[in-house]
């Protein structure tokens, strides 16, 4: 397994110094990547950090590839609110500066329909409009002039260049549902889930492995986003549980979730020992790249980061 760490890059314990330094001991206690969520318009879940405090994901990627070089920078989700032109074209040249393979992309279609009425893009067929975005920078990372005449878009002899794109980026589709693994399999080269109750994991899994083998793809990447609240004797924090219940059995309808005790590792809280058997048997279910997300303890997030590093991570089978 590969291990990355959610930044602290929104709410009210953002702080810019504290994120850069605590990117560079993530890196020196063993995380081997970082990630950011993306929004233009940031209301925070209901079972979160109240605060709108908000920096924006690719300026964040660009201080940390300036400060810490050799970490690999993670999107998780980034949605498709901006012109295709424009986010190959940053997208670049962002791996300009820390190399292709340093870059995973996990996209997502977004699920509120505020941010896309806001800048004025297309509400409805948010998935359809991702996928001729990704079309798009795939064609335009191979360098050459384009013409483009899509249902979403419609552009005539574009060009990107960079030297970010002498290399692979990898581009994996963050979703839950079993329809999102069929668009997985046909446009992206991973899936990247998100607080999945470990049961219905396996079966996405299971199902992801099947439909790739019937296309013929070879194996893809499989990533995973959870909560982690290690036990650092002050409670929950800013962690709303019974919210976080109900908003894993609206996701995830098949999974029967009523109680804490349900979300069968969506939450993964307690202390050094429990979160190594969790994340070791979602590691066992297979998934290759794991991201803490550690948000409800972002007060406390370099102790909360330091504890991962010292008392998990070196328990943990790497690759």
């Amino acid at each position: 397994m590969k291990f990355g760490l959610l930044l602290p890059h929104f709410g009210s314990h953002m702080d810019t110094a504290r994120l850069l330094d605590g990117v560079a001991e993530a890196h020196r206690l063993g995380f081997n990547s970082v990630w950011v969520r993306d929004h233009i318009v940031y209301e925070p879940h209901d079972f979160e950090d109240p605060d709108p405090t908000w920096l924006d994901p690719f300026v964040v990627l660009a201080a940390i590839a300036g400060r810490t070089p050799g970490m690999t920078l993670g999107t998780a989700t980034l949605i498709p609110h901006r012109h295709p032109i424009a986010t190959a074209q940053i997208l670049a040249s962002l791996a300009a500066f820390v190399g292709p393979d340093q870059v995973i992309l996990a996209w997502g279609r977004g699920n509120d329909d505020r941010e896309f009425e806001a800048v004025e893009t297309e509400v409805r067929k948010r998935g359809e409009m991702l996928e001729e975005q990704i079309e798009i920078i795939r064609r335009l990372w191979a360098g050459d002039p384009i013409d483009h005449h899509g249902r979403f878009y419609n552009f005539d002899r574009v060009r990107v260049s960079s030297p970010g794109l002498r290399g692979p980026t990898r581009h994996w589709y963050g979703g839950g549902s079993p329809r999102a693994l069929d668009r997985v399999v046909r446009k992206f080269d991973g899936w990247m889930g998100s607080r999945l109750p470990r049961s219905v994991l396996v079966q996405r899994v299971a199902d992801l492995r099947r439909l790739a083998t019937e296309a013929e793809r070879e194996a893809l990447d499989i990533g995973l986003v959870t909560l982690v609240h290690p036990d650092l004797g002050r409670g929950a924090g800013r962690l709303d549980v019974d919210r976080l219940v109900r908003d894993t059995a609206r996701r995830y309808p098949e999974k029967d979730v009523k109680t804490k005790d349900d979300l069968d590792g969506a939450l993964i809280m307690g202390d050094a020992n429990r979160i190594v058997e969790e994340v070791g048997a979602y590691g066992e279910a297979g998934v290759q790249h794991f991201i803490f997300d550690m948000r409800s303890q972002f007060e406390v997030w370099d102790e909360a980061m330091a504890y991962i590093g010292t008392n998990v991570l070196p328990r943990l089978p790497r690759t």
